[in-house]
């Protein structure tokens, strides 16, 4: 559909885009987007694991890592307060949070939980 693949970062947003597309869909069989073909939404995936200590030492890896999130987090901030997170931060601070204040729901989700519980005799808490 028009949009699927809009860049979230401009051009380099685009190239990740279409590198993703090609190495999960081209190159493990499971097809690019194709809109001729719309018959069935497919979804490949391409998983690749590297085992840094094959390159570089746990400890030379970690260090070069924690040096390198300091240089991005001590870049110039766009307002006096802000702050510059690394991927996955915002994520863990919001498991933190729900494992400590429990997850936010809204009264339609909890009634549909709270229906399907009675439907299968198990008591919503």
């Amino acid at each position: 559909p028009p949009g699927a693949i809009l860049p979230i970062a401009g051009h380099k947003g685009y190239g990740l885009g279409i590198l993703a597309e090609v190495l999960a869909g081209a190159l493990t069989g499971s097809s690019c987007t194709n809109p001729a073909n719309a018959s069935r939404l497919t979804n490949g995936m391409l998983s690749i694991y590297l085992d840094h200590e094959r390159f570089l030492a746990d400890e030379d890896f970690s260090s070069e890592l924690a040096r390198f999130i300091a240089f991005v987090k001590d870049s110039e901030k766009v307002t006096a307060d802000g702050e510059i997170l690394m991927p996955g931060e915002i994520e863990q601070r919001t498991k933190a949070r729900r494992l400590r204040d429990g997850i936010e729901l809204d009264e339609t989700t909890w009634r549909q939980i709270s229906d399907t519980c009675r439907k299968v005799n198990v008591p919503p808490t």
